[in-house]
């Protein structure tokens, strides 16, 4: 049967069967993805009516999210999104109240429902992003981590600096790579925010991160750098594990090229 749950279940894991016609199947991609939007925009809008508070819209979400992680489910976002370009204020309170929840089903979903509500109350919605980083709640952080970038037009670049700092020395290994690997979006609209950001990343011994890390800068990127400033990348890598992966082999090339003897000075440390 096409019960509301089941096809809420079905938009929130990206299963649309539950709608589907046989002739939905010879559609174009352009054609079926139209024909998704119109099933997602009359669910979502039917929900907002059926469910009028947030405190009610929340715990039905919650219950249909636990019951896809149960059965080792996907989960599709544009539904929640959708009920954030719906209804912006709606989608706000749900995001304070998974604040107030902790962590709660949707709460790895909290900063693409918040990004997309924000400019309904800007203000309001910078506290949430704030208030979830400062939590260290590692689900929250870890959300945020992946699309922190998206806010530069929001947020002073001290504010953001201070943010994104916190994500960057997480404890939480995930979250630390994620923050990593979202400077490579940074950089291409506030280049020295997030070179400042990268020059202060401690990797320690993990490859993994310092993989991240470096593929945030590319060879025009590294051109702009100072002596100074290659030394002290070049110095991030002095006691991890090994020297590999892809980015770290190009950055050495680099270095081997433009400053020889930095690389002999960092096979002696590592010899050390």
């Amino acid at each position: 049967p096409k019960t509301e749950y089941l096809k809420l279940t079905g938009a929130l894991s990206g299963n649309y069967q539950w709608d589907w016609q046989e002739e939905n199947f010879q559609l174009s991609w352009e054609r079926r993805e139209k024909y998704i939007c119109q099933i997602l925009e009359s669910l979502a809008s039917g929900f907002l009516e059926k469910y009028a508070l947030p405190q009610e819209g929340i715990k039905i979400l919650n219950e249909r999210l636990q019951i896809i992680s149960e059965n080792n489910g996907r989960v599709s976002t544009r539904f929640l999104e959708l009920l954030s370009e719906l209804n912006q204020n709606y989608s706000i309170a749900i995001c304070e109240q998974i604040l107030d929840l902790g962590d709660c089903p949707l709460a790895p979903y909290i900063a693409s429902m918040l990004y997309r509500a924000r400019e309904f109350d800007i203000e309001r919605a910078i506290k949430v992003f704030r208030d979830a980083v400062d939590s260290g709640k590692s689900t929250f952080c870890s959300s945020f981590a992946k699309n922190y970038w998206a806010w530069e037009n929001n947020l002073a670049s001290d504010e953001l600096r201070q943010i994104v700092q916190k994500l960057l020395v997480h404890p939480e290994l995930e979250v630390k790579k994620a923050a990593i690997g979202s400077l490579a979006i940074l950089i291409r609209s506030k280049p020295q925010l997030a070179i400042d950001l990268a020059l202060d990343v401690e990797i320690d011994r993990n490859v993994e991160l310092a993989e991240e890390l470096f593929q945030v800068f590319s060879t025009d990127l590294l051109d702009s750098l100072t002596k100074e400033e290659l030394e002290v990348l070049l110095h991030k890598l002095e006691f991890v594990d090994r020297l590999s992966g892809y980015h770290i082999c190009e950055f050495l090339v680099y270095i081997s090229q433009k400053l020889p003897s930095f690389i002999l000075q960092l096979i002696l440390r590592r010899i050390e």
